[in-house]
């Protein structure tokens, strides 16, 4: 019985590897098989008062090149919730990681925030570091 259980293991995992083999992407860097997930990460804008900043204007941009990325999803997000980098960016983001400066204006002020971002496998972004909350000021 424990022989016939570990047969159907091992043919079961050779059909998922090669699935997966079958699946991965031409994107994809030689060796990674990527997740259909799709990563969004996204900052919440406050005044002042702490309330919810819903009409920012934000701007994401990578200092090694100055380009701006734009985001490519529509996030259904809660007020004073904004996608700032996407897996939209993952080819423009180094794997070992940039600076990304967020920027944002409103009736209410504005903000400026630095971060880390990273793409650790080459599949999706990974924040390093930077504020989840921001404050206009």
């Amino acid at each position: 019985m424990a022989g016939a259980v570990m047969r159907a293991a091992l043919i079961a995992g050779t059909i998922a590897v090669s699935m997966a083999a079958a699946c991965r992407r031409a994107t994809e860097p030689a060796g990674v098989f990527c997740t259909e997930v799709f990563v969004m990460k996204t900052i919440y804008v406050r005044d002042v008062a702490g309330a919810p900043v819903s009409d920012a204007t934000i701007r994401t941009t990578l200092l090694r090149t100055g380009e701006e990325l734009v985001p490519h999803s529509l996030g259904l997000m809660v007020p004073g919730n904004y996608i700032i980098v996407d897996d939209g960016a993952r080819t423009a983001i180094r794997r070992t990681g940039d600076d990304i400066r967020v920027t944002g204006a409103s009736a209410s002020g504005g903000f400026s925030a630095d971060y880390v971002f990273n793409v650790p496998e080459g599949c999706h972004i990974n924040k390093v570091s930077g504020p989840d909350t921001v404050t206009v000021n």
